[in-house]
Order: structure tokens, then sequence, then C-alpha cells
């Protein structure tokens, strides 16, 4: 079979297992559901525009392999090879010494023959009807599209701004009984909370900043969702021990920026706790806000970057530049040349793997100032590391408004600059970290 084929036997066996009996008039609830699954099965994050391609007949260009991956996977097979392998048709030609060695059989009345074989369809068709036709009684009765207009899921915030935040959402279903009700706090299908039909009001924390896409699931279906956007006052900073960490340590001292520098030092971070002798810790920076709704598929920025970690051991220094949109994520990642290999390139739901690309341009000793520039123009990604193109990624999706900026570090790091430019080169937002 070609790719395409593939492709769709997969589509055909995610379909049966999701119960999609009418795969031609999907919503986006559904692909939305279907990208959560795949997530918590695979730990691979696709976004909706791909699993949408997926679905298009129409689109005709290949899919990366990591996507290919994830979809094997949800289907519980190790990854894309497993699936191709395991679905392979082979055409099972009979030779014409077979057919003129197989004895001679009986001849059986042919009226009689037609007559049986007619009553065993007919019989067949009936019974496919009759389950076809339960199957959607059964759907339509379980089916809450119905009261999407009746639904009601908003949040307001405890606090303007700031972190720690507690997020208060208000719901409603309606006269619907469901079997399972929560909410996704973010992307992360792990973020779910069980809420209680007859409640009107669920309160959680969020202990990060940032653009979160919060939802309402009904059933195993996403019936609404809404967006918590957690901004900060001018420049956060906190430490993690890992990058999963769900509670970190913020770091908040008016000597973080001064004399042109953003930098949480060692003796900062011993000061606030930070156990700086552990085999690894996060610093990051965080800039949530409107940047005059600048728009993140025509945009410039600079920026200096440094890993101030002397004091440290590190083998795999590394600082990754986070973009938030409103509708995605960009990841500009900047390591050692040694350890490019564990680093990744995110732009929408393109993802570009150290493991399987050659990202060494984007690999640098960053124990001095790195001066980085990126530029995106429609969908043409470039990353200049010291004015030399570092790499350029041709087809990034566009991830909308920008709402947020994000320094992530492995191990203590420094910022000096940072200017945002439109489509017209025009400074939107600049910060010489002079205070």
């Amino acid at each position: 079979m070609s790719d395409t084929e593939y492709i769709l036997t997969c589509r055909k066996k995610i379909e049966e297992k999701l119960n999609w009996l009418d795969a031609g008039n999907l919503k986006q609830r559904d692909f939305q559901f279907l990208a959560d699954a795949i997530y918590e099965k695979s730990n691979t994050q696709l976004s909706l525009s791909t699993i949408k391609r997926i679905w298009d007949s129409s689109y005709q260009r290949s899919f990366q392999i990591n996507t290919l991956d994830a979809l094997a996977q949800y289907l519980d097979y190790k990854n894309w090879h497993q699936f191709k392998e395991q679905n392979y048709i082979r055409d099972e030609n009979i030779s014409l010494n077979a057919l003129r060695d197989e004895p001679l059989k009986k001849k059986v009345n042919s009226k009689r023959s037609f007559r049986i074989k007619l009553v065993f369809l007919i019989s067949i068709l009936a019974f496919m009807a009759i389950f076809v036709l339960l199957s959607k009684l059964k759907r339509v009765e379980r089916n809450i599209s119905v009261l999407e207009e009746e639904v009601v899921f908003t949040s307001k915030k405890s606090i303007k701004e700031g972190v720690p935040n507690t997020i208060i959402f208000d719901y409603n279903i309606g006269s619907y009984k469901p079997d399972s009700l929560c909410i996704q706090l973010s992307w992360n299908p792990k973020e779910r909370e069980n809420i209680k039909k007859e409640d009107r009001y669920y309160t959680c924390t969020y202990y990060y900043p940032g653009y979160h896409h919060a939802k309402l699931i009904i059933d195993n279906e996403l019936v609404k969702g809404y967006y918590v956007h957690i901004t900060t006052k001018d420049w956060l900073t906190l430490v993690r021990e890992t990058p999963d960490d769900l509670m970190p340590t913020y770091i908040r001292n008016e000597n973080l920026i001064s004399d042109g520098n953003m930098f949480a030092s060692l003796d900062l971070l011993k000061l606030n706790n930070v156990d700086i002798t552990a085999d690894e810790f996060y610093v990051s920076y965080f800039n949530i806000r409107e940047f005059d709704g600048l728009k993140a598929d025509n945009f410039s920025f600079e920026t200096e970057i440094k890993n101030s970690s002397d004091e440290l051991a590190l083998i795999c220094e590394m600082c990754q530049i986070f973009i938030y949109g409103d509708k995605g994520t960009i990841v500009i990642p900047i390591s050692t040349q040694v350890c490019v290999s564990d680093i990744g390139i995110l732009a929408g739901d393109v993802r570009i793997s150290g493991k399987t690309n050659d990202l060494s341009g984007l690999g640098c000793d960053l124990t001095d100032w790195r001066k980085v520039r990126g530029e995106v123009d429609s969908k043409h990604l470039k990353i200049f590391i010291d004015y030399n193109l570092a790499y350029e990624l041709n087809d990034n999706e566009n991830v909308g408004t920008i709402k947020g900026w994000h320094y992530f570090f492995k191990g203590a790091g420094a910022v000096k600059n940072l200017i945002l430019y439109d489509s017209t080169n025009k400074i939107v937002y600049t910060d010489d970290f002079k205070r």
C-alpha cells in the first residue's frame, strides 16, 4: 500500500475506536478530543490544524514521521513502522498450476444455490441495517451537541494579574445527565479535575502565568473552551527542579533587573532556598501581557542571552525562548554544541527534533553573551545567532496574536535587551533592563 492508503487505514481504525459513525461531519470538539487523547497516549501534542488535514482527503502533502508515530501509538502500536508492518495487505495471486491441480467439485443446482446466497445476503444486510440504526439511535441519545447552546462555561480571576492566581470557573450543563464531567485546566490532558453536575462553580489555582486553554469535557467530549490569560506585572522570575514541576519557587527581588541585565544570580537563588547543588534546576523569566496586537505570522525580535552558571558543572547549558500566541506556541532553542541532539524547534504544530535533524547551527558557547534574532514572514521562520543564519524553517504554523514571552534556562541564565518589531519594522515593545 502507498502512504496515503496506510493513512486512510489508520483513519478508519481511529474512527472505529471513537465510534465516529459520520466521519464526514466531524466538529471542532471531535478533533480537540482526539488531540487530547493522542497526547495522553503518546505524549505528543498534535495541533487541531494537523488533525484536520489528516481527515482532509484533498490534502496531498506528506506528514512528519512524529505525527504518524503519534497516530500509531494512539492505536497501541509502537510506532508508524510497526503499524505499516502489521497492516500490510499482500495480493494473493492464485497460480495457474494450482488451478489445474485443483480437483473438480460437484455441480449443484444453480437455482438452489442462487436462492441460498440471496437469503444469506438479505439476512446479513438486514442485520447490518439494524446494527447501524441502533448505533445511531444510541449516539443521538447520548449526543450532547444539541446542548451546546445551553451549556455555560466561563471563568474569572481572583486577582487581576500575577500568580498564584485562583480561577473561578462558572459552569452549567443544563438538563444533560453525564457519566463523566471534568475541567481540563490547560493543553495538558493530565491537568484534569473532576467536577459535579449539581455544582455551579469550581475553583483551582494556577501557579504559572500564561495563555491557558481551559476546557469543559462532558463524557470525554470537548463541549466548550475558555481562554485563561494570566498576565504578569513586568517580568516574573521562578525556579523549578524539573520542567514538569507543578509548583515552582518564585524569586522576588528588586535586584533581579539592574544595569541592563535580568539575572537571577546563584547568590540570589540560594537566598531564596534554591538548591543550586542539585543535578539540575531551571530558571524562567515570564512576561505575559498584550503586545499591542502583534501578530506572530509577520514579526521579528532581537535579544541577548547567556548561561551564567560559572560555578556549576553543567554539561548541557541551554536556553529556550517561548513565544506564546492565542493559537499556539513558537519555541526557539539554543544550547551548547555537544547537546544539540537534545533540543527541538516548535512552531505551532511543526516540530523539528535534534534527534532527526541537523540543528548544529543552534549550538554555541553560552558562557558568553549571544545575540539572537528571529524573523517570521508568513510561514517562513529564520533564526540568527550572532548575525549568522542558524536555522531556517519554511513551513511553520501561524500561532496567532502574541500573548506572552518566556525565557527558559537550564541552570542560571541572564538576559539583556529585548525588542519586538511588527511587519513594518516598527518597534512594538522594547526593554533595555535598566531600572
